[in-house]
């Protein structure tokens, strides 16, 4: 709650001191939306006056394109400016100092009044119109108008002892978006395609785009779902101490933030099954049980490179756990299947199940393999070979052989029995490479 407060009170009293841009190209952006939401306007008022009486001429689809070729400039130069911006902070982040020479390109709060002109301009045509190709602009508006106000806070502050560290603005942007996912799945439910009495729930994820009433939101939901996969990814290998409580809040908040946007692509995929959109649903699941597991994981040690082998302990215990749910998941749709009470979703939700099960396995796999060599990789500052470090390791080792079992015995498949061997191994190595530095202590 500090790090939202600390970010408004920076943010908005630039936003409220409104000025034009010195910038040659928001100014132009600034104009382009500026028109698009008059246009908008004045085209939306003439639709809803002439309504009931006579169909609009030609002068309201001319309204309609002018508005959307303003509106499309704009969006397009605002696009290229929070691109650049997402640049800098990944230089930013990469080298852990802020970068001094950074030209001015743009980005700004004057922007944010560019942003909202468009948003406005989208909702203004989408009403007037009730055009459904207008729910994935507005979409993305709402998805430029989220990333540019969460980037205006700087990324890196200074800590008590001089140097830089993260803030919590990728987080709190990251959060904002998962938000801006579920709400956006709800409002399909409620009031697009996907809500109404004719969607099928055994329609096939080829159907032709065109029978959508809103083509185009779909897919624009699995993209943003991808991204927030890859930032759920950063966000759990490069944890971060926020809101003055250590590392789990943070861990707490990645978790909440994906079972936000998780649970909005569970409903799209419940509704209408969508071969990409399951994908995004569970992947984001499973990386939901894995920032959960990291939730355990104590704040000290601080360093990263001693707590690198515990978050990966913790995720190995995740993505185990989403194995086993994945499996269960699998076993329960065959069920109902077999009691022919199963629909087309189901019989899809099988194949989907039992093969995201088999990759968090692989991936759990994966990572206890990266906790057995451990000590003998190089550049380790820490060996990790404490008698509290070797419990929880073969604890989570442990887990993840039986989880093995278990799905091998349900699904029946040679894959998952290659990975219980592989597994035994891992464990069997673990323990070796463990109890090596003792070795000289017995006897």
């Amino acid at each position: 709650m500090a790090g939202i407060v600390a970010i408004a009170g920076t943010v908005l009293p630039q936003v409220l001191a409104f000025s034009i841009p010195d910038n040659p190209a928001q100014r132009f952006a600034l104009g382009c939306a500026a028109i698009s939401l008059l246009i908008s306007l004045l085209t939306g008022a003439v639709v809803v006056a002439l309504r009931g009486r006579q169909q609009p001429g030609a002068m309201v689809t001319v309204g309609h394109v002018a508005a959307l070729l303003s509106g499309v400039a704009a969006a397009i130069v605002q696009a290229i400016v929070l691109v650049m911006r997402v640049v800098y902070v990944c230089v930013d982040l990469t080298s852990g100092v802020p970068w001094r020479d950074v030209r001015a390109y743009g980005f700004g709060t004057g922007g944010l009044w560019t942003v909202g002109l468009l948003v406005a301009a989208c909702a203004v045509s989408w009403r007037s119109t009730r055009d459904g190709r207008l729910a994935a602009c507005q979409f993305w508006t709402a998805v430029l108008f989220v990333a540019w106000t969460g980037l205006l806070s700087p990324v890196l502050h200074r800590n008590t002892s001089g140097g830089y560290e993260r803030s919590e603005t990728t987080l709190i942007t990251f959060a904002a978006l998962c938000a801006l996912l579920l709400v956006a799945s709800l409002w399909s439910l409620r009031f697009g395609d996907e809500g109404s009495s004719k969607a099928r729930e055994d329609e096939a994820d080829e159907s032709p785009e065109e029978a959508q009433a809103w083509p185009g939101f779909r897919a624009s939901c699995t993209a943003l779902a991808v991204l927030l996969t890859v930032l759920t990814c950063y966000h759990l290998l490069v944890p971060i101490r926020t809101f003055g409580g250590g590392f789990r809040p943070s861990a707490l908040m990645v978790t909440g933030s994906v079972g936000l946007a998780g649970l909005g692509c569970l409903m799209l995929v419940r509704k209408r099954w969508s071969r990409g959109m399951a994908d995004a649903a569970m992947g984001l699941a499973s990386l939901g049980l894995c920032a959960l597991a990291t939730v355990a994981v104590p704040s000290h040690p601080a360093a990263l490179s001693d707590r690198y082998p515990m978050v990966f302990n913790a995720m190995m215990v995740g993505l185990a756990t989403a194995t086993a749910l994945w499996t269960w998941i699998a076993g329960v749709a065959e069920g109902r299947i077999e009691a022919g009470t199963g629909s087309a979703t189901t019989r899809q939700l099988v194949s989907h199940a039992k093969r995201f099960s088999f990759t968090c396995g692989a991936l759990a796999l994966i990572a206890a393999a990266m906790m057995t060599l451990w000590p003998r990789l190089p550049g380790i500052a820490t060996m990790d070979h404490s008698y509290g470090r070797i419990t929880a390791g073969f604890a989570a080792n442990l887990f993840l052989l039986l989880v093995l079992l278990w799905s091998s015995r349900r699904i029946g498949r040679l894959t998952f029995q290659l990975l219980t061997m592989l597994s035994v191994v891992s464990t069997i190595g673990f323990l070796v490479m463990r109890m090596m530095p003792f070795v000289s202590h017995v006897g």
